[in-house]
């Protein structure tokens, strides 16, 4: 849906405003918008679709809201048939990490002591500790 919005200025312009449920849409710290429904990353001009295993990956990161999360607690959501071979999360996390570089995303994955979290390039240098999941 659109709505649109009769502005004033020097001349009359319309303005195109999108908007979006709040349920199924959020914004990255960095402004990235997550389509939670569609799967979909959108910034500026870019966007890209993500295949389902990666936007569970991703809702994970956004549920964690920058805390650290274990790589067992990844494990557990993602694959339920107790899958113990972490080299598939290591695949999804670098094709993750690949979705957000390609809509030019300020974002980044960040690994220590058995976990992960998603943070903003400038909160990078701040330490990993496991203390960082709640």
């Amino acid at each position: 849906r659109y709505l649109v919005k009769k502005v004033e200025v020097e001349k009359t312009v319309l303005v195109a405003t999108a908007e979006f449920d709040q349920a199924t849409c959020c914004y990255l710290a960095d402004g990235t918008l997550f389509d939670r429904r569609q799967h979909i990353l959108r910034r500026g001009g870019d966007s890209v679709k993500l295949p389902v295993l990666l936007a569970n990956l991703l809702e994970i990161f956004v549920e964690a809201k920058g805390n650290a999360v274990p790589t067992a607690d990844f494990m557990a959501k993602l694959w339920a048939s107790n899958q113990e071979d972490t080299r598939l999360l290591y695949t999804a996390i670098g094709r993750l990490k690949k979705s957000l570089n390609n809509v030019s995303s300020d974002m980044m994955i960040e690994n220590g002591h058995g976990t992960y979290r998603l943070v903003h390039k400038k909160q990078a240098e701040e330490p990993l500790t496991k203390s960082d999941n709640v």
